[in-house]
């Protein structure tokens, strides 16, 4: 049974857009994905997040 995911590291939101987690850490910087920042410093984006830049949309 698959499970989806509720969090996703910048790697793996890259892959699934075919680009670089640098690129992935700049969309969040510059806004276009909100994300969460772990104590660690590392960034999760919610799986609500990745599904509305596949539909395409920033809203």
């Amino acid at each position: 049974m698959y499970v989806e995911k509720e969090y996703y590291t910048t790697g793996e939101v890259a892959r699934k857009f075919g680009v670089s987690a640098f690129t992935v850490w700049y969309w969040i910087q510059k806004g276009k994905i909100k994300a969460i920042k772990t104590p660690g410093g590392h960034f999760r984006i919610h799986r609500e997040e990745v599904e509305k830049l596949l539909r395409g949309s920033t809203e």
